[in-house]
C-alpha cells in the first residue's frame, strides 16, 4: 500500500529539530538550554542574541539596585536572595502561600524599571501562585504592569520580566510534602525562564529554592556566572 505524504514525512529522517529561537538574548538562553535543551538551543541571529535592555539607571542610588540594574550587558540575568532577610512566605486568609516581602521588592524593581523610561508594557511579572499574584498586582494598582501565573504567561514575551518564586520557610520540608509543588514543574520552570527578552530578574530565597530539583540547576549556572545578588 502507498504511504501517505504525511506517513512518509513522520518516517525515519522525516523530523528535524528546531533549535533556533528570536525571543531571548543569549544569557537568557542558557537558562532554557541547561534545564531542557541541554545546549542546542540556539538565538536565530546575532541581534537577538545581544539584545540589550535600554533604561536609564542615573537615578538609582542603593546598593542592591545598582548590582540589579548596572552592567546590564553582562547581567541580562540575575536571582536576588532574600534569604538573609524578612522575606519569609505566610498564609493568607484562604491559607494560600503568598509572599509580601517578595511582593515589597517586585514593587521596587518595577517603581525603577518606570522611573529609568521603560514603558508598562515592556514590564511583566510571573508568580507561580495565583494568590501571589494577586497581592502583587493589588501593590502595582497604580500601574499597568502585566502580573501573572506561569500558565498565563505561556506564548508572551516582555523586555524585561521579573519572577516572584514565593516559598520561602524555615523548616526542612519532606520530597512527599513538595511532591505537587508547581516549582518542581520543569515544563513551567521553563516557560517562566524564557519569557523575558532582553532581561530576566529572578526574586527568591536561595536555600528554600535549592531543595528544589529544576530550581536548583538554575542557580548553580547563577552562582557559577556570579549572578546572584543580596536584598538588604
Amino acid at each position: 500500500m502507498d504511504l501517505s505524504l504525511f506517513d512518509k514525512l513522520d518516517g525515519v529522517g522525516g523530523t528535524c529539530e528546531l533549535n533556533l529561537q528570536y525571543r531571548m538574548n543569549r544569557q537568557i538562553m542558557a537558562l532554557s538550554n541547561v534545564l531542557v535543551y541541554d545546549g542546542l538551543l540556539q538565538c536565530g541571529c546575532d541581534a537577538v542574541a545581544s539584545g540589550q535592555l535600554e533604561m536609564d539607571t542615573d537615578h538609582i542610588s542603593e546598593i542592591w539596585l545598582n548590582q540589579v540594574f548596572k552592567d546590564t550587558p553582562y547581567k541580562a540575568t540575575i536571582f536576588i536572595d532574600t534569604s538573609e532577610v524578612q522575606a519569609g512566605e505566610s498564609k493568607d486568609n484562604s491559607g494560600m502561600v503568598v509572599n509580601f516581602g517578595e511582593s515589597k521588592i517586585v514593587q521596587k524593581l518595577v517603581s525603577t524599571c518606570l522611573k529609568g523610561g521603560l514603558l508598562s508594557e515592556d514590564i511583566g511579572v510571573i508568580a507561580p501562585y495565583r494568590h501571589q499574584v494577586r497581592v502583587i498586582h493589588d501593590s502595582l494598582s497604580n500601574c499597568a504592569v502585566e502580573v501573572n501565573t506561569v500558565d498565563q504567561y505561556q506564548g508572551r514575551d516582555k523586555e524585561l520580566v521579573i519572577i516572584s518564586f514565593t516559598r520561602s520557610y524555615k523548616e526542612k520540608l519532606s520530597e512527599n510534602f513538595k511532591s505537587g509543588d508547581l516549582l518542581k514543574d520543569v515544563r513551567r520552570l521553563n516557560v517562566a525562564v524564557s519569557r523575558a527578552k532582553k532581561k530576566l530578574i529572578m526574586v527568591g530565597d536561595y536555600v528554600t529554592l535549592q531543595t528544589y530539583q529544576p530550581l536548583a540547576v538554575i542557580l548553580d549556572l547563577m552562582k557559577k556566572n556570579d549572578l546572584i545578588s543580596f536584598y538588604k
